[in-house]
C-alpha cells in the first residue's frame, strides 16, 4: 500500500512540474500533449510495479496442517470460495486464531465441502498484494490433503 502512495505521490509531483514548465510559454496543445504522455507513462510504472510488487507471481509458497472450520462463498463481482483453517492438531487448535483462505479450484472445493472438521494439510500461495478475482485473503488454497486418513471423494 504504501507503495502505491509513493507512486501516486510521485506522479502528482512530476504532473505539476511539467505544467508549470509547459504552461507558461506553450500553448495548449503541446501541454495537453505532455500532459496526456506524462499520464501514461505513469500509469505503465505504476502496472509494472504493481506486477512486481503481488499482482504477478506468488509470493511465497507453503503447507500448513489444520482442521477447516469455515466455508463459504463470498464476492459481489467475483465470487469466490473461503475458507477458515484453524491450525494445530487436538485441544491446541482451539488456542490458535483461525486464518483465512481464498479457493479458486472447484476440485478443491469438492474436497473441502465432503471433509469440514477433518484434519487436513493444505497447501497455499501467499500474495502480497492479492488481486480481486483471487479473492478476499492473502493466501491461496492450491490443494488439500486429509491427514491420517483416506479422504472421502464427493
Amino acid at each position: 500500500m504504501l507503495t502505491i502512495v509513493l507512486w501516486v505521490l510521485i506522479f502528482v509531483g512530476g504532473v505539476a512540474f511539467i505544467w508549470r514548465w509547459l504552461g507558461s510559454s506553450v500553448d495548449s496543445e503541446i501541454c495537453f500533449a505532455a500532459w496526456t504522455g506524462w499520464l501514461v507513462l505513469c500509469g505503465v510504472l505504476c502496472l509494472t510495479m504493481l506486477k512486481f510488487v503481488g499482482l504477478g507471481e506468488k509470493y511465497a509458497e507453503g503447507e500448513r496442517v489444520g482442521y477447516i472450520v469455515k466455508e463459504s462463498r463470498k464476492g459481489l463481482i467475483f465470487k469466490t470460495y473461503e475458507i477458515e483453517i484453524q491450525m494445530g492438531s487436538g485441544q491446541q487448535a482451539s488456542l490458535q486464531p483461525a486464518v483465512e483462505m481464498s479457493v479458486n479450484k472447484q476440485e478443491v472445493i469438492d474436497l473441502i465441502q465432503s471433509n469440514l472438521g477433518k484434519s487436513v494439510r493444505v497447501k497455499y500461495n501467499q500474495w502480497l498484494i492479492q488481486p480481486m478475482t483471487k479473492g478476499g485473503s492473502k493466501y491461496e488454497v492450491t490443494e488439500v490433503n486429509l491427514v491420517g486418513e483416506t479422504a472421502e471423494k464427493p
